[in-house]
């Protein structure tokens, strides 16, 4: 996923000056770097770890519930919030406008910690 350097940041050996992109493919790494202030996330775009509400399905167990993203939190973000979202899902994104994406990622059974 493509960032926005906010202040000098070297990721993965490369270093970056604030206003460069950066292009960081490990969410984990992404998120730390998000939380301290050193990049940014490009406007509409999804960041990782955002919270999103799973309607759960299924009854915890072992600490893992089974159900949906909340269609409308879904609906309520951009469609390129959607479009990462939904690829980082590994759903097929091709040429689906904003109500279908809203329709695949609600549909896409994922799993929630409580």
């Amino acid at each position: 996923m493509i960032y926005t350097a906010n202040s000098t940041v070297t990721v993965e050996g490369k270093s970056y000056r604030p206003g460069d992109s950066v292009d960081i493919h490990d969410a984990s790494a992404a998120k730390e770097l998000l939380a301290v202030g050193f990049i940014v996330t490009l406007p509409g775009e999804y960041a990782p770890g955002e919270t999103l509400t799973v309607d759960v399905q299924q009854e915890p167990e072992d600490g893992v519930a089974t159900g949906h993203l909340n269609k409308e939190e879904l609906e309520a973000m951009p469609k390129a919030q959607l479009l990462t979202l939904a690829e980082n899902m590994g759903l097929d994104t091709k040429d689906l406008t904003k109500a279908k994406l809203v329709e695949a990622i609600a549909a896409a059974e994922v799993q929630a910690e409580v």
